[in-house]
């Protein structure tokens, strides 16, 4: 069968291709998403014979046993294949560096075994970088890179919230990280950014950094699954939920999506819904998060909050007025962003950094208006959508003020709503995407097969 063989690295996190766990814990989000809803934009072209999403495989109580399988087929042409690397446990990202060599050893291990080499590695995050690295050059094949975050916009994101030095590099080994990033930039030939503000922000931080190699890129969204309800027929579980956990379950919801991670800043959405009076009166909280409890820095006030995330609430005087959930399983999350649709809500994203942010994108396929931080990717989705309004996350009271300014106004609700859905539309598919990868592949590959750098 012709077409290209593609394998896309995505390392750490929970990879599954049935009900996948977006959200479950700090590094089970908006990466895993994206290399699932890539992988399988991509085996829609007849141009691709076959694409593989190489991670590291699970065996532990604590997680479900499909993690532990060795291969999945998650669509047509699509296999998620899960190689042994370190402990048999589950490991953050921040503790995999060791193990990479041992997930690259396996990994052409595994192409040997196949007897097929890819055409193409598709690294996404440092750690998969660093091995796409090793396997581009064993293997003389085309490496494609997708930071998704970068080390030195975290650190500097990290200072500014009130973490000290030791604190960073003890909890997020960010320099091994920042190394490791600077080494990809030099390796890889081509590296995707989702936004001209990521690349003119955040990539121009680094020694490595060479223009030319930058593929601008947006993913997309599937708007079959995030699209507006016409009613509240079908959405009989999570009402419930909220009728148990709030007051007043008839408010407009203020929905935030993010996972367990201080850098999503929840606790700074949270008081801003405190100490906004107005807007305690207008709507409910509902935030969707992972199972790892929100313990900002105790060193930076007031956004941050050294106390758990429900005691937080309880201590801003917040109960029934907020309600959390654990992350549900991918098919259900629409099911927030439409209720908050139905109730005239709003959708949040305050993190201290988002490089692109697909949640924001998701709630504006639903026709959610939109408050997300003022860097890098939110800016860059506002500016296209034109669909809401930008914040300093470091302001409690502009967060607030924002929200409350968008549920006031119903004809700017409405206005935004609905450009929300045209520029997702037309700005942010998967059919975009994949037509321009594709595109890059011929011009790299025929380079490479002539010989030609």
């Amino acid at each position: 069968m012709s077409g290209y063989y593609i394998t896309l690295l995505s390392i750490h996190g929970l990879v599954r291709g049935t009900n996948p766990e977006y959200g479950r814990d700090a590094d089970t989000g908006g990466q895993v998403r994206y290399v699932l809803e890539l992988s399988k934009a991509l085996a829609n072209y007849h141009q691709v014979k076959r694409v593989d999403i190489l991670t590291r495989r699970i065996v532990s109580a604590s997680v479900s046993k499909d993690y532990a399988k060795e291969s999945e087929q998650i669509a047509l042409k699509v296999f998620v294949v899960r190689l042994d690397c370190g402990p048999p446990g589950y490991l953050a990202k921040e503790k995999i560096w060791p193990y990479l060599q041992e997930f690259s050893d396996a990994a052409l291990a595994y192409f040997y075994q196949k007897g097929d080499v890819p055409d193409v590695i598709h690294s996404h995050y440092a750690d998969s970088g660093l091995v796409a690295k090793i396997l581009s050059q064993k293997l003389k094949i085309l490496h494609i890179h997708t930071s998704h975050s970068l080390g030195r916009v975290k650190q500097a994101n990290l200072r500014k919230a009130g973490f000290s030095e030791q604190e960073i590099e003890a909890k997020f080994n960010i320099s091994n990280r920042i190394i490791a990033e600077e080494k990809i930039f030099t390796s890889a030939q081509v590296m995707i950014a989702s936004t001209l503000r990521e690349i003119e922000e955040q990539y121009c931080l680094y020694r490595a950094y060479e223009p030319q190699k930058i593929a601008l890129i947006a993913p997309g969204v599937d708007t079959s699954v995030f699209r507006s309800p016409v009613d509240k027929a079908g959405f009989p579980i999570v009402p419930e939920k909220l009728r148990s956990q709030l007051k007043h379950p008839n408010k407009a919801i203020v929905l935030a999506i993010a996972r367990p991670d201080e850098s999503k800043n929840i606790a700074a959405l949270i008081k801003a819904h405190a100490e906004n009076l107005k807007l305690r009166e207008l709507s409910n909280l509902v935030i969707v998060s992972g199972k790892r409890q929100v313990e900002p820095s105790a060193h930076f006030e007031p956004n941050q909050s050294s106390n758990p995330i429900h005691h937080l609430i309880q201590n801003c005087g917040l109960e029934g007025q907020v309600a959390i959930f654990e992350a549900l399983p991918g098919t259900k999350i629409v099911d927030f962003y439409q209720l908050a649709f139905l109730s005239s809500g709003v959708f949040v994203n305050p993190a201290f950094n988002e490089p692109f942010g697909l949640t924001l994108l998701e709630a504006a396929a639903v026709g959610l208006p939109i408050i997300a931080t003022h860097n890098a990717g939110p800016k860059a989705i506002v500016e296209v959508c034109q669909n809401g309004y930008l914040v300093n996350p470091f302001n409690i009271d502009e967060i607030g003020s924002a929200v409350l300014k968008l549920l006031s106004d119903q004809y700017i609700w409405q206005e935004y709503s609905r450009r929300g859905i045209q520029a997702v539309s037309k700005f942010f598919s998967w059919e975009k995407y994949v037509n321009t990868y594709l595109a890059i592949l011929d011009g790299m590959l025929s380079h490479q097969r002539r010989g030609e750098t």
